[in-house]
């Protein structure tokens, strides 16, 4: 079978993670203790669709025969970068604690790493990610990006990050938007992530925490209770049938 991403034949490997499990664990690690019929307090979450009944999900979001070993190992490598940053770097904060400042991170590992999760949710198929539907032409390009690992500068796929915190804050999924300018938005966690796919300007309240070479990675700190997204999902759940 042919590789997604190298489009080689190759034996493709049977777990392929669309988001990174330790994401998912630090997320159960906060709200997951001993859900549902899972023992002993293992960590353990569930996944949502309007398409599907909820589903336990003990080590993640992932999906077989996709990628071939040396691509998800190619893949992996972003991930840890990821995890590693965002997970477990020192933030300073400012004194209202509404902004956190990590001084130093590798721009280029980081853009790639949200190109990719924008990529593989694309080519993955899974009920989460059901809003996310690339033309042809940006999926080869986001492929193309991840093979020769040239993110571009900030103006290419601008990136923009957001953490929510307070009760239920941690989620995972996408959405695709069209306003303030077409993007897709995704949920890591306690994360949010824009991903900025046309052409109009940027507002200057984005410009902000925009992700940009050679400078800290600004993440705007908000309450979960009082954003859109709790609002809309607070909508959705009551819809939701199990």
């Amino acid at each position: 079978m042919h590789c997604k991403l190298c489009s080689q034949e190759k034996p493709l490997i049977e777990k392929s993670h669309i988001i990174p499990r330790q994401f998912f664990h630090k997320m159960s690690e906060n709200i997951a203790k001993g859900f549902g019929d899972v023992p002993h307090g293992d960590k353990v979450g569930r996944t949502y669709s309007k398409k599907s009944k909820s589903k336990q999900a003990q080590s993640g979001i992932y999906v077989p025969n996709i990628l071939c070993k040396d691509c998800e190992q190619k893949l992996g490598i972003l991930d840890n970068y990821a995890q590693t940053t965002l997970l477990k770097s020192k933030f300073i904060e400012n004194e209202e604690k509404t902004v956190w400042k990590i001084p130093i991170v590798d721009y280029k590992k980081l853009k790639l790493f949200f190109i990719s999760v924008l990529w593989r949710s694309h080519i993955c198929n899974h009920p989460l990610f059901q809003e996310v539907n690339l033309p042809d032409s940006l999926e080869f390009d986001l492929r193309d990006i991840i093979i020769r690992e040239e993110p571009g500068d900030e103006n290419k796929l601008p990136i923009f990050l957001w953490r929510y915190e307070g009760k239920a804050a941690e989620l995972f999924g996408a959405k695709k938007r069209q306003e303030p300018f077409e993007h897709y938005y995704f949920f890591l966690g306690n994360y949010r992530v824009v991903i900025k796919i046309d052409h109009k300007n940027i507002e200057d309240l984005y410009k902000e925490i925009l992700l940009v070479p050679n400078s800290p990675l600004i993440i705007h700190v908000k309450d979960h209770a009082t954003s859109r997204e709790y609002k809309e999902l607070s909508e959705e759940i009551k819809q939701y049938r199990p």
